[in-house]
């Protein structure tokens, strides 16, 4: 159900212009208060509609009208109604992903993976965007531009019995109907998403990783791999299902609406492709018992990984002793906290690399925390 006050943010020029740009065009009238719209060749049928718009705000029924507006719009379009509500507003992409996994069997989600759901998808945008900007093999860390540029993208209402997330990228209006043919940047950064789960599938497809690390200029670098990697860890039996659809104030190229899947398996082909696209050299899996120091969360922009760096000093199961970076989420961050402040000793295990002089846990998963050493 929409809020009224959502209503009452839609103005007749907004409903105008959506319709106008999704190939309605306005019929002539002698009532103010009402606006004609018809659609001359609608969906495969080619059929012929009409609707009917109000065409003042200050009508006494406003609200009511419009709400029959979007609910004719809704069943013609096949939309959801906040979907068309935010692209009445202003020209968006939607952008959808919906976890199917034991853990959301019954319509809930458990909040610390809906937390790593939302920040994974976070920093797939972001560096996304980071791509379009450097369209390297990997950022080494996020460029301003793109984590501001990532603040414009909106975030929707979860929808009933599942767990969908919904971005909205809102796209700049176009200046003239000559630009329309141009691509705004926000879209480029969608685009690429989609791209790389394209390429990801293909690679599942074929048993072949490296079809994602050779199309990194389209698709996934090695940071978006990551993302991927973090939005489906600890999920073994997991399937993602995206969905895009691309707003006509600009120019679409291919489809405007989209859908495609992937399943927990990719998991295994975005972290090779990002270890290829890294020239990094996987040492060995470590399981480490030592002290946690020098944590640090200054700046959200000195790391790709993000602010919650640590470092971990002890010794692996051979006995040697190993120094190296890890970086954390927020729940594992507090627990290094906690353990750094009693000065306890702790076990973590994960993958550990060597990237030039510098030893790093990837994936780390901390086993336990002791008691705090005299």
């Amino acid at each position: 159900m929409l809020h009224k006050d959502l209503l009452a943010n839609i103005s007749p020029e907004k409903i105008h212009s959506f319709l106008l740009r999704n190939g309605w065009r306005k019929l002539d009238s002698e009532r103010q208060e009402v606006c004609n719209y018809q659609i001359d060749s609608f969906g495969p049928e080619r059929r012929e509609i009409r609707i009917c718009t109000p065409g003042r705000h200050d009508l006494s029924d406003y609200d009511s009208f419009v709400f029959r507006t979007i609910s004719v719009l809704c069943r013609i379009l096949g939309y959801e109604a906040f979907d068309l509500v935010q692209q009445i507003l202003n020209p968006c992409d939607i952008f959808k992903a919906r976890v199917i996994s034991p853990s959301s069997s019954n319509g809930t989600y458990p909040i610390d993976r809906s937390v790593k759901l939302f920040e994974s998808l976070r920093d797939l945008f972001i560096f996304s965007a980071c791509a379009e900007i450097k369209n390297e093999k990997f950022c080494k860390r996020r460029l301003d531009h793109a984590v501001d540029l990532a603040k414009t993208f909106h975030v929707g209402p979860n929808s009933v019995g599942s767990m969908i997330v919904s971005f909205y990228v809102i796209l700049p209006v176009a200046p003239s109907p000559e630009m329309r043919n141009t691509t705004p940047e926000a879209r480029k950064v969608m685009k690429r998403v989609v791209n790389g789960f394209r390429i990801a599938s293909r690679a599942v497809e074929t048993g072949d990783f490296q079809e994602i690390s050779r199309n990194f200029q389209q698709g996934f670098n090695a940071n978006m791999c990551d993302a991927v990697a973090e939005l489906l860890e600890g999920e073994d039996e997991c399937t993602c299902k995206f969905s895009v659809q691309f707003d006509p104030e600009w120019e679409i190229v291919g489809p405007r609406e989209e859908t495609f899947e992937i399943a927990s398996s990719v998991r295994t082909f975005v972290k090779r492709a990002s270890m290829e696209l890294r020239n990094i050299e996987l040492v060995r899996r470590a399981k480490i018992q030592g002290y946690f120091y020098e944590l640090r969360r200054e700046n959200v922009h000195d790391t790709e990984q993000g602010d919650r760096q640590v470092k971990v000093m002890g010794n692996d199961e051979e006995g040697n002793f190993v120094r190296a970076y890890v970086y954390l989420n927020e729940q594992d961050y507090q627990r290094a906290c906690d353990a750094h402040k009693m000065n306890a000793k702790v076990t973590i295990e994960g993958n550990l690399t060597k990237e030039g002089r510098k030893n790093i846990l990837y994936g780390p998963t901390i086993i336990s925390v002791g008691e705090a050493e005299e």
